[in-house]
């Protein structure tokens, strides 16, 4: 072969040598970007083996719809809390590993990729650990410890009396029934597991107080194997009792969480509520009862069908339901019956309300019926089917103002409530609405609501007075029989800095 030949030969193979030798490398780098998972448990008693350790696969995507303490909306809500949040007991299908742990307790998982992970350990009689989250990349993590919890399983019908304390870290099992009984206290520290059955009840006729911490929630739970949305538990304040008092508590899976009954009142402020049936919070009363304050503040709220019923409001009594963010409610976000006082600001309502297909009506994010003196100010109404949603009886003294109002069905829909038959006719200024699909505002039901709405100083998409009245306002140029909406002030722009969220 002669010298020229022999270099032709060599440019031929160069290809092919050039990536057998780059071969070992790749493979030795697939090899790198396979790291292990290690670390204990440790139990009660030093029963540490035996232990059933799972690795879940992270949410992809926390969303700001449900967590909205973020950059994105700082102003309401509380910064995403994996306890509160996370339960393993729904998490199948982002299984991705098991293991048992010895009798020294360790547990080891090998050859994972890179990636976002959460780790629970179980065991029968025991509590389950508090998640812990870990991340590969592009090295092996020790986990530490996760620690199994005592559990301390009530009498069935249990009533407390007396000071109770119930102990950080411990799961605490009600069998049936437990009432805190009259001039009883029940004190719940940060991060106690409350655990409930179907059909369970906690009656309070004394006074109950869970006021956990950032990162140590107190958790309320069905206790079922695979809890879901309508496990029927509750906590009932009776007309003897201390008002509900709430703090960094998370309330997941059931019928409804809290309940009072016939004395509306209490304090709720960084709970989280998930996967409710039926309400969130029900505080109910009666005109012939007394009230205590309602504040309702910082919370956050995702697949409730009505996550705050409040009704009897009296005169000259303090509500404050402000800076929550409540997302994904069917029936409402927050409904007012009967009240006569207070303030809905600066909450973010989102994907509240549906449609009912057969009756043609539908919910939204927040319903007012017999309402006075209420300002309902500085909120975000999103994605929703209606935005303010009005019974009967909503007189001019309820301001609605500088909201902002985007991707709804309906801004302001002007009902009626069949069992109190009545004119709604509230102040609705300085409003941003857009991108509203159908009626800005819609007078229904004009043969009752006979009263003329100011809605001046409003900026509506863009929209002339011309334009709004031919295709977004229906009032009596569409139906003689109903009053004008007057909006014959428009604003030019909509300045989001006075329209919307507080401080946004």
């Amino acid at each position: 072969m002669t010298r020229e030949s022999q270099a032709r030969s060599c440019l031929r193979l160069w290809p092919l040598l050039l990536a057998l030798a780059l071969l070992p490398a790749g493979c030795k780098k697939a090899e790198e970007d396979k790291n292990s998972i290690t670390g204990s448990v440790s139990a009660p008693f030093g029963d540490a083996g035996g232990v059933i350790v799972e690795v879940y696969a992270a949410p992809e995507f926390v969303s700001t719809d449900v967590w909205s303490a973020t950059a994105a909306h700082p102003e309401v809500g509380f910064l995403y809390d994996l306890p509160a949040a996370w339960d393993y007991r729904r998490q199948s299908s982002q299984l991705r590993a098991r293991d048992t742990t010895g009798a020294d307790g360790t547990f080891e998982f090998p050859d994972f990729a890179d990636g976002d992970y959460i780790l629970s350990a179980r065991k029968t009689g025991y509590g389950w650990s508090v998640p812990r989250a870990v991340g590969l990349h592009g090295q092996s993590v020790d986990a530490g410890t996760l620690a199994l919890a005592e559990v301390d399983t009530l009498p069935a019908n249990a009533v407390l009396t007396g000071e109770n304390r119930w102990l950080a870290g411990r799961h605490y099992i009600i069998q049936s029934r437990l009432s805190v009984a009259a001039g009883a206290t029940l004190t719940i520290e940060p991060g106690a597991v409350v655990r409930l059955p179907l059909d369970t009840k906690i009656t309070v006729l004394g006074r109950l107080i869970a006021e956990g911490e950032p990162g140590r929630f107190i958790i309320f739970t069905s206790n079922e194997a695979v809890p879901d949305l309508g496990d029927v538990w509750y906590i009932q304040f009776s007309l003897s009792a201390s008002p509900p008092q709430f703090r960094y508590c998370a309330f997941r899976y059931g019928d409804d969480a809290i309940r009072t009954d016939r004395r509306p009142g209490g304090r709720i402020e960084y709970c989280y509520f998930g996967s409710f049936g039926a309400q969130g919070v029900s505080l109910l009363g009666n005109t012939d009862a007394a009230m205590d304050s309602i504040v309702f503040r910082r919370n956050v709220t995702n697949d409730v069908q009505l996550v705050l019923l409040v009704s009897n409001v009296a005169a000259q009594r303090p509500m404050l339901i402000e800076r929550n963010a409540i997302y994904g409610s069917a029936n409402y976000g927050v409904k007012l019956v009967t009240a006569y006082s207070g303030a809905v600001r600066c909450n973010w309502f989102y994907a509240c309300g549906h449609t009912d297909v057969s009756t043609g009506t539908a919910t939204g994010a927040l319903y007012l019926f017999n309402a006075r003196d209420i300002e309902v100010d500085h909120n975000e109404f999103r994605k929703s089917q209606y935005g303010v949603d009005l019974g009967s009886l909503v007189d001019s003294s309820v301001h609605i103002h500088n909201n902002y109002f985007y991707l709804l069905l309906r801004a302001l829909n002007v009902g009626w409530t069949p069992e109190t038959v009545g004119p709604s006719f509230p102040h609705f200024n300085f409003n941003c609405i857009q991108a509203v699909e159908h009626y800005h505002i819609y007078m229904g039901t004009c043969v009752i609501n006979t009263e003329s709405i100011d809605a001046n100083n409003n900026y509506w998409d863009g929209f002339s007075e011309f334009g709004l009245r031919q295709r977004f306002l229906y009032d009596h140029d569409d139906d003689p029989t109903c009053p004008y909406v007057t909006v014959g002030t428009i604003l030019p722009s909509c300045n989001r800095s006075e329209a919307g969220l507080c401080g946004l």
